[in-house]
């Protein structure tokens, strides 16, 4: 029987945090490696301190390690996310905290059996109420992190729909915070467009028909809109290819 794995969210965040923020030496630049330079572009820690980049490192490989499926997706949901806000003007501070997110916007399956997130074909409806616990769980784990506050308030809502039916406060239309409308939306195109063990990878075109369809039911319009005209003007880059 599957089910939620016990887990004490501020124990968690504690844990990573005293493992992966390490400071440098005293009188020593600090070396932030490639992957991590685009994180600690978004973290607005004291000038030169790289130990939130770290705290975020540490989360993303430890849901990687969960779920190895989710490999690389987490980069390429944020770069989709961020070109989508800076479209629609959203500010310096909303995007940072909007990227933060859309990395680590499954961290609160680490809750979850990882044998129930790769279930094979249809689930209970026991075992769906378990899995829509993660933007809960992700939100209490992040929100244990002062400065990851907004970005866990944009991971609890980010499968909420435009209609109302999403999960899991069932918010509708504009009082579903902005960023986790556009995180949805990314969200959904990577998850489209990348390889599962029971499914096929949709190509770009058939993952845009679909957000288009679902345009004004489970997704902003405006945000769909903003997508599919950044994927039109070729802006989006590799981004828009085809994932794992």
């Amino acid at each position: 029987m599957f089910g939620a794995v016990r887990l004490r969210p501020a124990y968690l965040a504690a844990l990573l945090a005293g493992t992966y923020a390490a400071p440098a030496a005293a009188g020593s630049p600090p070396v932030i490696e490639p992957r991590l330079a685009a994180v600690v572009a978004h973290t607005r820690g004291a000038s030169g301190d790289d130990s939130r980049a770290r705290i975020i490192d540490a989360f993303r490989l430890a849901v990687e390690g969960n779920q190895p499926l989710l490999v690389g997706s987490g980069e390429r949901v944020a770069a989709i996310a961020i070109s989508i806000a800076e479209r629609l003007e959203v500010s310096d501070g909303g995007r940072d905290d909007l990227y933060l997110a859309a990395l680590l916007r499954d961290v609160g399956e680490l809750g979850i059996d990882p044998r129930l997130l790769e279930t094979p074909g249809a689930l209970s409806e026991d075992q769906r109420k378990i899995v829509r616990r993660h933007p809960v769980l992700g939100e209490t784990i992040l929100a244990a992190l002062a400065f990851l506050g907004e970005a866990s308030r944009v991971v609890r809502a980010h499968h909420e729909r435009w209609d109302g039916t999403g999960y899991p406060d069932r918010l509708a239309g504009e009082e579903i915070p902005f960023g986790a409308r556009i995180l949805s939306v990314a969200d959904a195109y990577v998850a489209m467009t990348s390889e599962r063990p029971y499914r096929a990878a949709l190509r770009p075109a058939e993952a845009m028909g679909n957000l288009v369809a679902a345009r004004g039911e489970a997704f902003d319009p405006r945000v769909v809109d903003a997508f599919v005209a950044l994927s039109a003007s070729g802006e989006l880059g590799p981004v828009g290819a085809p994932g794992r």
